[in-house]
């Protein structure tokens, strides 16, 4: 475990997949006036106590959706969320069209469509400033290339 000002890591059981990835890392970064930012690295789909302890200070959750290689499936990624209660999830390593991926991943819609949301979609980057709470939940954030 690390614990430096601002951040606090932890070591979890990853997923296991085609590069033979054993071990992985959960992270809760405190980005200042927005709250706490967690994310899940390639984690297993059965994230330990401890890890989901430190993940539920998160306000925005970011965990990768795109059902190969590294990422959880687009089920497993919605449940954890769904028991993370964070306000925001952005979900990450995805098939966004211009990534190239050495194994194929989904695309987004799959893991927003579970949801039964509406994703807010921004390109490039995203203003922490301007996003507001879902009313039902929590809201999904996109980040397009």
């Amino acid at each position: 475990n690390v614990r430096l000002p601002g951040h606090a890591a932890l070591d979890v059981q990853a997923q296991g997949d085609v590069y033979g990835t054993t071990k992985s890392n959960v992270y809760l970064v405190d980005s200042g006036d927005f709250g706490f930012v967690g994310v899940v690295a390639y984690a297993d789909k059965a994230l330990s106590g401890e890890a989901m302890e430190l993940l539920a200070n998160a306000r925005l959750v970011v965990i990768p959706v795109g059902n190969a290689g590294l990422s959880l499936d687009p089920e497993d990624a919605l449940k954890l969320v769904k028991d993370l209660n964070a306000e925001f999830v952005m979900p990450v390593h995805f098939d966004d069209g211009k990534t190239t991926y050495e194994v194929p991943q989904s695309p987004v819609e799959t893991f927003v469509g579970l949801t039964g949301k509406e994703a807010e979609f921004y390109e490039g980057k995203l203003n922490t400033k301007k996003l507001t709470a879902g009313e039902d939940g929590f809201k999904v954030i996109v980040i397009k290339p």
